[in-house]
């Protein structure tokens, strides 16, 4: 019976308009043992591949069923395990968005964490919310137990759910389960629309518009009124898909998308195709602010189009978004902040450790304040010696220098054919462009 009100209770919390707010921490932190939409760990390492994979299995099967959370440094009964939390809790939301989609090509549609201390309890807590189609684990989560002894927490092809209070490969019924969820939500789409249509009013007409009526990316064409008031605006369709003659099309499309409407992003497929042929792309100002600006809300590499735009026009994009302060906007704006230093590249990051209505964009900001005087800031903060890139025939192995900026961005072109580097893409994507966004602010501040 009490495990059922926990699940209720935590169940609601997950509803309420914020779901790590001073009250959802308190409340989560005073139950005692795990449930469907709940989980605790009592210690996680971000240095430890392990940890990384079962924190990801009990995400994505979260994501997969209900949404839900998982406490860091509780033990079974939800008791403080004591470990120490400083590592986890200065990690970035686009750390943890990044390493799921290593392993799943996909991200749940919401994820957040939070850093929460109070008198004597501290916790770090991950908030995931639930996913319309199953997310499928495109790679293994393999790691070292023992010697040469590896553990699976999840096989490449697995989709995970949760059963009670443990993450477990799907079963019939879940399937079942997901599939019929996501067809009735679709089912109500369209019987509202039905519904609409059979309540109509005696005087109302149902029409059926004829094929020369079409969606168009001609501005002075007639847009449509969805009320009878006739001093509302019209509204246009906003073409963001579709099959386009040539490269520069389709980037004019995204371009005056966006200039209809600040918030139609360019896809996440159409980012990554512009980023394979970035080179044949032209520094146009607004297309570049464009690419900049929808990679920022698809978690696709933004430096490249950062160093294309300049440190001088990048900045008013930093301070818009940490006045906007909306996710993962702000988290990118912060680290982009972070390249440019300086004093104009310090007040945004101020800005948002004041005034950031999420805890971890505060504690980044906080972080990253420290280090903006430090000369190659970026690569100190991002870079590594090596790196490994997946091919058809295997593996390869690379070494970076940041006195050597060109072999690495070769690097970047070497991997970008295959989907299961692209996290790579995006740590080559800052080390290089974001290195020189650095270099281009230091000679204009």
């Amino acid at each position: 019976m009490a495990k059922k009100r926990s699940d209720s209770l935590v169940r609601t919390l997950l509803l309420s308009a914020d779901p790590l707010s001073d009250n959802a921490c308190r409340q989560l932190l005073a139950i005692r043992g795990e449930t469907r939409v709940l989980d605790f760990k009592e210690s996680f390492d971000p240095q430890s591949n392990g940890d990384w994979c079962e924190l990801i299995k009990d995400l994505v099967a979260m994501a997969n069923t209900d949404g839900g959370y998982v406490v860091v440094g509780a033990r079974n009964d939800g008791s403080s395990s004591g470990s120490d939390l400083t590592e986890a809790a200065s990690l970035d939301q686009a750390v943890i968005v990044d390493k799921i989609g290593k392993y799943t090509d996909d991200q749940p549609a919401e994820i957040n964490m939070r850093h929460f201390r109070e008198k004597r309890k501290e916790r770090v807590i991950f908030h995931v919310g639930p996913t319309d189609v199953p997310i499928v684990f495109c790679k293994p989560g393999t790691y070292a137990v023992s010697g040469s002894k590896q553990k699976t927490a999840f096989g490449q092809g697995t989709v995970y759910f949760r059963h009670g209070s443990k993450s477990e490969p799907a079963r019939q019924a879940d399937i079942r389960r997901a599939f019929d969820s996501m067809f009735s939500k679709r089912r109500r789409e369209i019987l509202s629309g039905v519904k609409k249509v059979v309540k109509a009013r005696a005087d109302e007409q149902v029409v059926v518009l004829p094929k020369s009526v079409r969606l168009t990316e001609d501005v002075a064409a007639p847009g449509v009124r969805l009320t009878d008031d006739p001093s509302a605006p019209a509204v246009r369709g906003l073409v963001g898909s579709g099959s386009y003659s040539s490269l520069q099309e389709e980037l004019a499309a995204v371009v005056r998308n966006l200039d209809t409407d600040p918030e139609a992003y360019a896809a996440k497929a159409q980012l990554w195709r512009f980023y394979t042929h970035r080179k044949e792309i032209g520094d146009d100002g607004r297309t570049m602010e464009c690419l900049l600006v929808s990679s920022m809300y698809r978690h696709c590499p933004p430096y490249y189009w950062a160093s294309q735009l300049g440190a001088k026009e990048v900045l008013p994009i930093c301070v818009a978004e940490a006045e906007r302060d909306v996710y993962p906007g702000v988290q990118v704006a912060i680290r982009l902040a972070f390249a440019l230093g300086g004093t104009a590249g310090r007040a945004v990051l101020q800005q948002v450790a004041r005034q950031s209505r999420y805890p971890s964009a505060r504690q980044l900001a906080e972080r990253l304040l420290l280090k903006t005087t430090v000369r190659y800031r970026v690569w100190g903060e991002y870079g590594c010696r090596q790196v490994t890139i997946r091919t058809q025939s295997g593996s390869e192995q690379y070494s970076l220098s940041v006195d050597d900026l060109a072999s690495a961005e070769a690097l970047i072109d070497k991997a970008l054919p295959a989907k299961s580097n692209r996290g790579l893409v995006k740590k080559l994507d800052v080390l290089v462009y974001g290195t020189r966004l650095e270099r281009q602010a230091a000679g204009s501040d």
